[in-house]
């Protein structure tokens, strides 16, 4: 992808269910919305827990709040590094590029997207989230 399309926040197209979807590059906003994600999923995990007592959950939760506070869910970072890649991580990454350009895409949608092209998406993202620089150093060659 272009440096001009990537500064103008266009994307590689998805045609799905009779409409083209653009894969937008992520920006610091969709950064920040992928690690409140994070933060609601790690609590989210604890509260679903059900061999622990309401102290051990509290005191879970204060853990949560706290990684969340010293950085530990920010962009970035290995937890974050590893959500990112998982597929419940792909599937939000996807939902937040898309939903830049078509707020109405939902999880579900997702969900179908990828169960359709799973590879197709996994390219899409890669094509809008490129790195300029290492593509030129790749250019370059040794």
């Amino acid at each position: 992808m272009g440096d001009t399309a990537r500064t103008l926040g266009i994307g590689p197209v998805i045609p799905f269910e009779g409409k083209d979807y653009t894969v937008s590059p992520l920006t610091f906003r969709e950064h920040g919305k992928f690690e409140v994600w994070l933060e609601r999923r790690a609590r989210d995990i604890v509260r679903r827990a059900t061999d622990i007592t309401p102290e051990q959950e509290i005191r879970l939760l204060n853990e949560v709040t706290r990684d969340a506070v010293a950085g530990i869910y920010s962009w970035g970072g290995e937890v974050c590094a590893m959500a990112s890649i998982s597929l419940h991580g792909r599937k939000e990454l996807m939902r937040l590029a898309l939903s830049k350009q078509h707020p109405e895409v939902d999880n579900e949608l997702v969900d179908r997207l990828f169960e359709a092209f799973f590879a197709e998406t996994e390219a899409a993202m890669k094509l809008a989230n490129a790195d300029p620089k290492a593509e030129k150093l790749a250019e370059a060659g040794p």
